[in-house]
């Protein structure tokens, strides 16, 4: 093993599935006693020094839509945490990501090599609520999905028995998944019993996405630089990043409630199973923009609007934290990340802000906390609204086109679980039941969308504009107070009348989306699925996340799709693709080689070929409507190494002799893959990727047997 161990140093992508559990059923508690609070350890986990490792999966076999930009959001975690506390231990993507690497030893896992050396571990990746078989429970179950060379060690799925009660034994503390629906509500229990000294466990209950922009991970990762408290990290990373469509929920799990307190500086004791746990859920999003808009209506043109340029001034940051009572301030600018930092010495609170003038306000003390013992009636929906509004009025921060949308309630929930044996004609299983002992609001979201108003001949057409950009929060707390705070969105202005951006048609919109699968739009759902279909389609436009650069709003379809895994329930999910081809991310396509699984062997010559991506794709084969090319030319051609990014050639065509360096997992049944990719780049700086995994031949004549990624059927 450990010649696996150095070998798998070599990757450079990046897993997130990050653990938070809870247990305890009093969950309205202030917080820990002074004599509990004596106890934590102020610092590190169990071996006193902080450690991270991450694994992640770009490229999916058979049908399954890869996910090229996974690697941005693990090793945005992995690069972005402050290496003066962490010390990072291991960065395995794609091939060297392994689903044994999270599985206990009773089952043939190595997880106590791996996972749980690390007190931060991350997944990014697919996941499927209901698509894999758990032997251990008996019953279809969530899970995270493994690729190429990965799912050869030792399968495709890592569902809740592959860890029951083994994460948290050696090192681990913090697990995190970016994918999708693996803690859903009918499966966060099964998670939950992973749990045996760890402490929470990080993940959505519900779609997640791809970035537009830095990461999650690497937003995550600011904030636990910042000493926020973990769980407040992935939920302030996940309000920056996620697109506001319909259903977002982020969700933590903590086996004990008071290591929702976790943060770099101060890590709360294991406590280890007692049969309970905590769940704490943030709605990213719930509900959509109220505005929506047929290409019909205006006639498949959309007009321009610009950005206009910013000043941001001391005056103007002042004034935001003045709005939110903070007095005896503090400011930085972290030049890397060109975002300033405004801290309340007094209090725990803190405001970001960027060059655009767009914030996110957080009282530590305060948000998506359980109520104090004093509050004995909660608010409602209509009172909560009131505090948001007075608050963005009086203070200038209500903009006018900002709409109304809704009002939804965080919760902090207490969970109990019992386990047993027992034995039917399928064999010996643990079955397992949970009770809800209370589930109380740790906060009130109030949330407004944008809505641009636009003079047309045919009067005023509201146009919606999507994207995390174009969302304010006001978060208010039992104590009806605002402890929390999203907004600012870029000021924006129309060009000129007669500027607008000719749009192709929902046809050809259905077409693309079949020949190219998810990745043509904006954000991906990390969620898996052999069939994609469009239910409904409109436009508006998509306004970047925070600490993003944008000149202009980008013209988009919003796509009501239905996601379907052979056999499985359908999961409705959105879609913002371009609405004009020049805005597209451009065409990467690998045309030699196109075989499934290509067998090479040491020293073959590999003539890798890309299609042109300034030809329209109907003339490449991808739809007689697509009469386009994606992007704007001249293009480049990139060839790189999957395991290290090593550029091997540039060009529409290149060579590449596969060595024995590539071959470094002969140890291992010959089943590591060498994996190329092919990275397109047009001339606005868009850039597309894909890969081709090639298998080397055994050295001996043996038959190979090819783990199949199976899928659901009924």
């Amino acid at each position: 093993m450990m010649g696996k161990a150095v070998l798998r140093l070599l990757p450079v992508l990046l897993l997130l599935s990050f653990v938070l559990v809870l247990s305890g059923s009093a969950i309205r508690a202030e917080g820990p006693s002074a004599g509990i609070m004596q106890g934590a350890p102020a610092g590190s986990g169990d071996d006193s020094q902080l450690e991270v490792g991450v694994e992640y999966v770009q490229w999916y076999p058979d049908s399954i839509p890869d996910i090229p930009t996974t690697n941005d959001s693990a090793l945005g975690l992995y690069y972005g945490l402050d290496s003066r506390y962490w010390t990072r231990r291991a960065a395995y993507g794609n091939q060297w990501a392994w689903e044994e690497d999270f599985k206990r030893a009773a089952l043939g896992g190595t997880e106590w090599l791996y996972v749980d050396q690390w007190d931060l571990a991350m997944f990014v990746g697919h996941g499927t609520e209901a698509g894999a078989w758990d032997p251990v429970f008996g019953r279809w179950s969530s899970a995270m999905v493994f690729g190429d060379g990965g799912r050869d060690h030792d399968d495709s799925y890592l569902v809740p028995g592959d860890a029951y009660k083994s994460w948290g034994d050696g090192d681990l503390e913090w697990m995190a998944m970016h994918s999708c629906q693996v803690l859903s509500d009918r499966n966060r229990s099964y998670w939950a019993s992973a749990m045996n000294g760890m402490h929470l466990i990080l993940g959505f209950s519900t779609l997640s996405y791809g970035p537009v922009g830095k990461s999650l991970g690497q937003w995550f990762a600011t904030y636990i630089n910042r000493d926020y408290r973990i769980s407040d990290a992935w939920f302030v990373a996940a309000d920056i990043t996620q697109p506001r469509w319909w259903t977002v929920q982020a969700r933590v799990l903590a086996e004990d409630w008071r290591q929702f307190e976790d943060r770099r500086s101060s890590v709360w004791p294991d406590y280890g199973p007692d049969g309970w746990y905590s769940s704490k859920d943030h709605w990213v999003t719930l509900g959509r923009n109220p505005a929506s808009l047929s290409p019909v209506t205006v006639n498949y043109q959309l007009p321009v609007y610009e950005v206009m340029p910013v000043t941001l001034t001391t005056d103007r940051i002042n004034h935001l934290a003045t709005s939110f009572g903070m007095t005896q301030t503090t400011m930085t600018l972290d030049d890397d990340l060109d975002l300033y930092f405004v801290t309340d010495l007094s209090e725990s609170k803190e405001l970001t802000v960027d060059q655009n003038g767009m914030f996110y306000f957080v009282n530590q003390d305060r948000l998506w906390k359980a109520p104090s013992s004093d509050v004995t009636t909660f608010m409602g929906e209509e009172e909560a609204r009131q505090v948001a509004e007075t608050f963005l009025v009086n203070n200038g921060l209500m903009p006018s086109d900002a709409r109304f949308q809704q009002v939804i309630s965080d919760t902090m929930t207490g969970v109990a679980v019992v386990t047993s044996t027992v034995t039917s004609l399928g064999g010996e299983h643990i079955e397992l039941s949970e009770t809800v002992t209370e589930t109380v609001p740790t906060v009130m979201q109030v949330v407004y969308s944008r809505v641009i108003s636009h003079p047309a001949p045919s009067g005023e057409v509201a146009i919606p504009v999507e994207g995390p950009g174009a969302t304010i929060k006001v978060y208010v707390s039992s104590e009806r107070e605002v402890v929390g705070a999203m907004g600012g969105w870029r000021t924006v202005t129309q060009t000129t009348a007669l500027d607008t951006t000719p749009i192709i048609d929902e046809a050809q919109v259905v077409e693309l989306l079949a020949n190219l699968g998810p990745t043509v739009s904006l954000a991906e759902p990390l969620v898996l699925a052999d069939q994609i279909s469009v239910t409904n389609a409109s436009v508006g436009y998509y306004e970047m996340p925070m600490g993003e650069t944008q000149s202009r709003l980008v013209p988009v379809y919003i796509l009501d799709s239905s996601y379907q895994l052979s056999g499985a329930e359908v999961l409705t999910a959105g879609l913002y693709l371009p609405a004009a081809p020049s805005l597209m991310n451009p065409l990467a396509a690998i045309t030699s080689y196109t075989q499934t699984t290509p067998i090479i062997a040491v020293g073959d010559i590999l003539t890798l070929t890309a299609a042109d991506a300034a030809q329209p794709l109907s003339v490449l084969g991808y739809g007689d409507s697509l009469d386009f090319a994606l992007g704007q030319g001249p293009y480049t051609y990139t060839w790189r190494l999957g395991t290290t990014g090593k550029v091997i050639g540039q060009g529409l065509s290149t060579t590449y002799r596969a060595g024995i360096e590539d071959h470094l997992g002969m140890d291992k049944e010959n089943d590591v893959p060498l994996t190329i990719v092919l990275e397109v780049t047009d001339a606005a700086g868009h850039t597309s990727a894909t890969a081709r995994q090639f298998y080397f031949a055994s050295i001996t004549p043996v038959q190979r047997v090819r783990l199949p990624l199976v899928l659901r059927s009924r």
